[in-house]
């Protein structure tokens, strides 16, 4: 069973390619998504769009820094989440993991993604401004249904953020 549902999932990295990943080889996936993975500095006076009020989480204290911004969209648009998702149905198959990172310059920062407690990829990215802007995303099959969570590691592994959405039959998710 689990190597069918690893043999369905897939990571696709914005738009760039997508990389199938398996869950015994972790390693290999972050090599190969290195490459691919979106990134950008945003310059202090850039406006945003607003989102939710969100107390940003701190990094370890040997890192420093934090996540500003975290969050589950169904769609990107000129670098930032057209909407915040804590449920979402099978009709649906693609979602985003969007994150907006402060004081973190010249870290390295991983989406770890899980879904009901077992990891099927991770997608590490380098830091390389004092705002940074990274996401992730999946493609989602109706086998697939079940709590995911990505978790936002620091580059000694500590935990920065974690996040959750469920992933439900489609008539389930009435009133998202």
């Amino acid at each position: 069973m689990n190597h069918m549902i690893a043999s369905l999932f897939s990571i696709t990295l914005l738009g760039i390619s997508t990389i199938s990943a398996g869950i015994a080889a972790p390693a290999d996936v972050t090599s190969m998504e290195e490459a691919a993975v979106r990134e950008e500095v945003v310059s202090e006076g850039q406006a945003a769009v607003a989102a939710p009020a969100m107390e940003p989480v701190r990094a370890t204290a040997a890192t420093g820094g934090s996540v500003v911004r975290a969050v589950f969209t169904t769609m990107m648009r000129d670098r930032e989440p057209m909407d915040d998702i804590t449920k979402l149905g099978t009709d649906v198959g693609q979602v985003y993991f969007f994150t907006e990172l402060g004081d973190m310059n010249g870290q390295r920062v991983t989406h770890r993604w899980q879904h009901n407690g077992d990891v099927m990829a991770e997608v590490s990215f380098d830091v390389r401004g004092s705002r940074w802007r990274v996401w992730s995303n999946k493609t989602l099959t109706p086998q697939l249904t079940g709590t995911w969570k990505v978790t936002v590691l620091d580059g000694s592994g500590g935990v920065v953020h974690e996040a959750t959405f469920e992933y439900v039959a489609r008539n389930s998710a009435a009133g998202q």
